[in-house]
């Protein structure tokens, strides 16, 4: 065991010095390969894992967690070679968990690996002054409405189709204040348009051919048996 003290610190080390511990005003440094500073705890409080190289694909260094026999339990850190991902690992069959405030509020369950809440219907994605971008769906994946799932809505690839599905006693409505347009993807023609005093116009390759009013309808063309 080397010591070694002065007025600025203290440094404790093997016989040859290559493998240290230095203390000093503000820091706590650890080297080892020859003076090669690994970890550095600053003045304040901050945990540094040093790199020799200090960029690129070089950094390996991570936090790790171990059980009684060595087997890495949690990791913590840039663990490839390969790339500069930083990755957070739970080897086992558990729960990593997000907390604020001393709570839960999400966690990625162990297998499959589900993004949940630990309480539902408690915490959003987003708000309404800090809106998320897009969403992207899978085929044959649904989006879920309701504590029943009442509601679906998916698009099947094996039937080339997109649904809206109503399941249970429940009514569907759609409420709205303006007009109610269903549209051909283009949105060059219109199938039906419900206008905010209930008129209902019916058309026909573009054309009105149908139209309710307060007394009755209006037929745009001739009446065929």
């Amino acid at each position: 065991l080397y010591v070694r003290g002065g007025t600025s610190g203290l440094i404790l080390g093997n016989q040859d010095n290559t493998t240290t511990v230095q203390i000093f005003n503000g820091y706590i440094k650890f080297e080892t390969n020859d003076g090669t500073e690994k970890l550095r705890i600053d003045s304040d409080g901050n945990l540094l894992l040093k790199d020799a190289a200090g960029q690129g694909n070089s950094l390996v260094h991570y936090i790790r967690a171990t059980d009684s026999s060595g087997n890495t339990q949690y990791q913590l850190g840039m663990i490839s070679s390969g790339n500069q991902d930083l990755y957070l690992q739970q080897n086992k069959n558990a729960a990593i968990r997000f907390q604020t405030n001393g709570n839960t509020r999400w966690k990625i369950d162990g297998d499959p690996g589900h993004l949940i809440p630990e309480v539902a219907g408690v915490v959003d994605i987003g708000s309404t002054s800090a809106e998320i971008g897009n969403v992207y769906i899978a085929d044959d994946k649904k989006i879920f409405l309701g504590n029943d799932q009442d509601v679906e809505i998916y698009h099947t690839n094996h039937l080339n189709g997109s649904f809206i599905k109503k399941s249970g006693t429940g009514i569907f409505y759609f409420d709205f204040d303006g007009d109610f347009i269903i549209r051909n993807a283009a949105g060059s023609e219109r199938l039906k348009c419900v206008g905010p005093r209930a008129e209902v116009e019916l058309k026909h390759t573009g054309t009105t051919r149908l139209t309710t009013t307060t007394t009755g309808i209006t037929v745009g063309g001739e009446v065929a048996a």
